[in-house]
């Protein structure tokens, strides 16, 4: 079956509606009506001289299970080599389908290098309903409109018709992963993955997946420790072991696999960074990604390219040891979590916006204004930051030398002379306009009033070492304008207040393209802070605001509800806030007229008006938060989100892989 892009969201849709599938690893059901005498006679039916009786009662064996398990123990030194071999294969089904319940992370090698792992699809699942998003998606208002798209799947012979139906089947563990040596130019890695199936008969979905071609071109079969692996041509090698389906690259990745499945050992879940960087992951993550960067950086060094060791180097790249991603459902949000194990104390890029213990740049988002839509907050050492990218142009620069020896045709850059260029160019030295600031920087986004046409407001703010620096600092911005645009462009100063107002007029640039250039960017100096803004009456107000000590965006209620979410420690680094309700509200009021006046189908135009206004629709969805910060040896970035952050989509996207290689379009792996 053909599975076509534009169904993902109809995919993710089903996904989120499925709910919580019937488990067990055998359908203890059909075992019912087995009794010992039964069984007995099914036994001694195994040595009966009519093959077609034989065949009979080994399936019939089969289907009692852990029931026949005593009758068959008796007879299986029997003296009859068929018999034998039968009771051997059955008691070995019997003791797959009878497994202990087990963590994936432990089955997964203790050596691999990337891998990804879903404690329970189900649960996931159920969870995402209970978020604004899905609540949205299965509310009553969107009925008519999610009934419309359903009934257009149905139509559309491409659409993937069973996505919820196969779901509902693999509603339990699942884990993918790499493990071995890791070598870009080439040789094999091991590499494969396992998945729960929860529905009551593992056995007949996997007879219905090999139906539909899951191993394609099967070469042979072979049993390992009472697994029967399938092989393809191509090497990928598939086994059900009672309810746990398991795939590998090739044969000696899913041996592996079985091994430990049979006889777990710490697995993954016995890795030294794992333990480190687990407590940091959150209280329950649903989704885990992991990458072992030294492994990736040590294979990224051996590839026969000159200067790229050093640029990791500058870059900080080769601090980080070991990452991991995690994204879990957390009341009407979802909650994503990137945490790193560090090789050393910030340098480079880190350091310089590593705040010094007793600055909490979380404290600058009194300075933003209270209606922002959008806002971020840091710390920035302009002296290290300047140092950090003079260190990783100086290491680009080896790179691209080394192009142009092996391409003289190559384009040559001179980041020493561009320099150097800019420097006399406009009578600055950078080093000391970046020396200048050091201290709490932010941004922010106001919207324009109702209907949102006109450009939003965008304002900037940067923190000097002092006052003195600060008005330096303004010069040279004024400075470098004029220069940068050959004195066509200059800052006009205003007085206002106790400060002044340097505004610039873009109409010399855009003479011609944009005849009314809608934003005039300004700045003003207000003690050791500089405030940028697109828009003089905003700056003006940004001003007063400071001058009155108004509290900002620091105490508006959804700020301060998302930011108690966060721990103290996890508040002392960059943070971002943005209202998505605010945000998504003007992006339907604009666009849900316009993607009506598009649509022709007559019904789906009718669902489309009969939607509730956009600021009923998204009126419980909760803000986006973002927040980094270093903590020792570990660096840690939280997302929280009315809509799955990025971790979530990625493991939806390798799900829906996973069920169409069910449907037959190629068979799973790495």
């Amino acid at each position: 079956m053909k599975t076509t892009g534009k169904f993902v969201a109809q995919a993710v849709l089903l996904a989120l509606c499925a709910g919580c599938a019937t488990r067990g690893a055998w359908a203890l059901e059909a075992a019912e009506g087995y009794t010992p005498e039964k069984i007995q006679g099914l036994v001694k039916d195994l040595a009966s001289q009519d093959f077609a009786k034989r065949r009979e009662a080994e399936k019939e064996l089969s289907k009692a299970g852990p029931k026949a398990q005593a009758a068959l123990k008796a007879v299986e030194d029997s003296p009859d080599a068929e018999v034998k071999r039968t009771v051997k294969r059955l008691l070995g089904m019997i003791k797959l389908a009878t497994l202990a319940p087990v963590n994936y992370l432990d089955v997964l090698p203790l050596s691999a290098t990337a891998g990804l792992y879903v404690e329970n699809a189900g649960i996931l699942a159920d969870n995402a309903q209970k978020t604004a998003l899905g609540k949205l998606v299965f509310s009553q208002a969107l009925e008519p409109l999610r009934k419309k798209l359903e009934a257009k799947m149905k139509e559309d012979p491409d659409a993937p018709q069973n996505v919820q139906q196969w779901l509902g089947r693999f509603k339990g563990q699942f884990a993918a992963g790499a493990w071995g040596e890791l070598n870009m130019m080439g040789g094999e890695m091991k590499s494969g993955g396992m998945l729960e199936i929860t529905a009551a008969d593992p056995k007949a979905v996997y007879a219905e997946l090999l139906e539909l071609g899951i191993v394609n071109n099967t070469q042979q079969k072979t049993q390992y420790k009472d697994v029967e692996m399938l092989e393809s041509e191509m090497g990928l090698s598939v086994a059900l072991a009672g309810k746990h389906l398991l795939f590998g690259s090739n044969v000696e990745s899913l041996k592996e696999l079985i091994d430990n499945l049979l006889a777990p050992t710490a697995g993954f879940n016995g890795s030294p960074a794992y333990a480190k960087l687990k407590p940091k992951l959150g209280p329950r993550p649903e989704i885990i990604i992991f990458l072992d960067m030294q492994a990736y950086l040590k294979a990224l060094a051996g590839l026969p390219f000159p200067g790229l060791d050093e640029i990791l180097t500058k870059s900080g790249a080769k601090d980080t040891k070991f990452a991991m991603f995690s994204s879990a459902t957390a009341g009407d949000a979802f909650e994503d979590r990137y945490v790193t194990l560090m090789e050393n104390k910030p340098a480079g890029f880190r350091s310089a916006v590593q705040a010094p213990e007793g600055v909490n740049p979380l404290e600058a988002m009194a300075l933003i204004p209270a209606n922002a839509v959008g806002a971020g907050v840091g710390y920035m050492d302009g002296s290290k930051m300047y140092a950090a990218c003079n260190d990783y142009l100086g290491a680009l620069k080896n790179i691209m030398e080394f192009q142009k020896q092996m391409n003289p045709n190559a384009p040559a850059m001179d980041f020493d002379a561009l320099l150097k260029n800019a420097e006399a160019k406009t009578g600055l030295k950078f080093a000391d306009v970046f020396g200048n600031i050091k201290g709490e920087f932010g941004y922010w986004l106001v919207l324009a009033p109702p209907p949102g046409l006109a450009p939003p407001d965008v304002g900037l703010l940067l923190t000097c070492a002092d006052a003195e620096k600060a008005k330096a600092t303004s010069a040279a911005i004024a400075k470098a304008i004029a220069a940068v645009s050959g004195d066509m462009v200059t800052a006009k100063e205003t007085p206002y207040r106790n400060t002044s107002i340097f505004q610039v007029d873009l109409a010399p640039l855009t003479a011609g393209a944009m005849p009314n250039v809608p934003v005039s960017p300004c700045w003003a100096v207000d003690g050791n802070r500089i405030f940028v803004s697109s828009s003089t009456k905003a700056l003006q107000k940004q001003l007063v605001n400071n001058e009155n000590k108004a509290p900002g965006l620091l105490t508006q209620p959804e700020f301060v509800k998302a930011m108690g979410s966060l721990r103290a420690e996890e508040r002392k680094g960059q943070v971002v806030y943005g209202d998505i309700k605010a945000l998504l509200t003007m992006g339907a009021t604009l666009g849900l007229p316009l993607l009506q006046g598009q649509i022709t189908d007559a019904d789906m135009k009718a669902a489309l008006a009969a939607l509730p206004a956009p600021q009923e629709l998204f009126k419980d969805f909760p803000p986006l938060l973002l927040s980094m910060v270093d903590q020792g040896e570990t660096s840690l970035t939280i997302l929280r989100a009315p809509v799955p952050p990025i971790p979530a989509i990625i493991g939806l996207i390798l799900g829906g892989s996973a069920v169409k290689s069910a449907q037959g379009m190629q068979g799973p792996g790495f």
